[in-house]
């Protein structure tokens, strides 16, 4: 494939047909999703993409509504590197590369210090560091639940305000309204959502034979889980350029 009409550029409105397309068949998101996300770029992030003779090949996005919050530190922004995508057929040439520095780079751009992103599967962790120097990799726990939530709904303000409240004190990555909102849409696109459990919050999606996932469950340190049959799963999360505070709270990364 020659390389002579092939152009790295930020999304724009007139891609978004295109954009919907590679991602659905890429990733398996339903359309509605992938829009919802696209409605709050530019506020929540950018995307680049690269196309030869007008056809794309591959995108990139690159979220920057996050802030590193740490006691006695300079809030911090971190550029999240999300949905890269290659056609199939264009794949094996180093455009997915390409585009994730030029994603990376777009964003701090923006203003972001850290770049991090959740690698798609453990091999990718090893990627990540020879393409953007990700060597740190951070550890998250998450939940899985056979209880289907029955809590009150919260919106993604809501849930927002009662999270800084629980995280005060504590180093935490704060989520911007849109990046909150986004979080909540894919949440609700899986049959779950954002929660008040009792004096805490969770969020949930649902998963295979009954299954429930937390990605997050926050609670005062008094109170005890709001679930009887919680199974907790420790796993390599974050991979980023510089080292986190070893117990910071990132949950939320729209997996």
């Amino acid at each position: 494939m020659s390389e002579k009409n092939r152009i790295c550029r930020e999304v724009q409105r007139k891609d978004r047909r295109a954009l919907v397309s590679l991602w659905t068949r890429v990733f398996g998101d339903p359309s509605e999703v992938v829009e919802a996300f696209l409605d709050l770029l530019p506020e929540m992030g950018t995307g680049v993409l690269i196309e030869e003779n007008d056809a794309l090949l591959g995108a990139a996005y690159l979220i920057d509504g996050f802030t590193l919050v740490s006691p006695g530190a300079e809030p911090r922004r971190c550029g999240y590197l999300y949905a890269v995508a290659v056609e199939e057929h264009a794949r094996g040439q180093g455009l997915g590369a390409e585009i994730s520095r030029a994603a990376a780079a777009a964003g701090r751009a923006r203003g972001a210090e850290i770049i991090c992103t959740l690698p798609a599967e453990r091999s990718l962790y090893a990627w990540y560091k020879s393409v953007l120097s990700l060597c740190y990799v951070n550890r998250r726990i998450s939940y899985l639940s056979s209880l289907a939530p029955r809590w009150t709904s919260l919106s993604a303000e809501e849930y927002g305000k009662r999270r800084e409240e629980l995280l005060a004190g504590r180093s935490h990555v704060r989520l911007s309204p849109p990046a909150l909102r986004f979080q909540r849409e894919l949440c609700l696109c899986y049959g779950g959502g954002f929660y008040a459990a009792e004096d805490g919050i969770f969020c949930a999606y649902s998963e295979e034979n009954g299954i429930w996932r937390l990605p997050e469950l926050l609670v005062p340190e008094s109170s005890p889980p709001p679930f009887d049959d919680l199974r907790a799963i420790e796993v390599p999360y974050l991979c980023s350029d510089v080292p986190f505070p070893e117990s910071c709270v990132w949950n939320l990364t729209f997996d």
